[in-house]
């Protein structure tokens, strides 16, 4: 991010593994950190603890981190984070992701465990790729709508609303 910050916007999608027993409840759980805005310290401390993901531990980082415990354990009781964590689950399914951690680059897959060569190897061409949009006017969220057109081959892009 440093030596992009203008160029690339990190998504971080759920994909709790199925042999993970307590992966769905850990995906819910940095949901519900991330509604106090502490998703990524949360999530450094579930990828540094991967073998203690019980809900005791859970709460023990959420407290940790200072969040507010009781609206923490609402979220967790009320699952109220399932149907997102399910929804981005789907995604990963329907792109065939089948470990993680998974990385895209404008739709892309970067396969393996790519060092920071890698990532560049990827990114500066749709940087390049964006340039040139912007050149010929198109700005922000047009430029990645038309960058993803192509990004999953076999796979329609999403309809498109017609200019009236």
């Amino acid at each position: 991010m440093r030596a992009y910050s203008y160029d690339v916007r990190v998504v971080f999608k759920q994909l709790p593994l199925e042999a993970h027993a307590d992966a769905r409840l850990a995906a819910e759980a940095s949901l519900a950190a991330q509604a106090q805005k502490k998703f990524w310290d949360y999530a450094r401390k579930l990828y540094a603890n991967q073998s203690a993901l019980d809900r005791a531990s859970l709460e023990k980082y959420a407290q940790e981190l200072g969040l507010h415990l009781e609206r923490f354990r609402s979220d967790l009781d009320s699952h109220k984070w399932k149907e997102r964590v399910d929804a981005e689950s789907a995604d990963g399914a329907r792109f065939g992701v089948r470990d993680v951690p998974a990385f895209f680059v404008d739709g892309k897959r970067l396969a393996g465990e790519p060092t920071f060569a890698a990532f560049k190897a990827m990114i500066d061409p749709e940087v390049d790729a964006a340039d040139q949009k912007a050149k010929r006017g198109l700005a922000g969220d047009a430029i990645y709508d038309d960058l993803m057109e192509t990004a999953h081959p076999g796979t329609p892009p999403a309809e498109k609303p017609r200019a009236r």
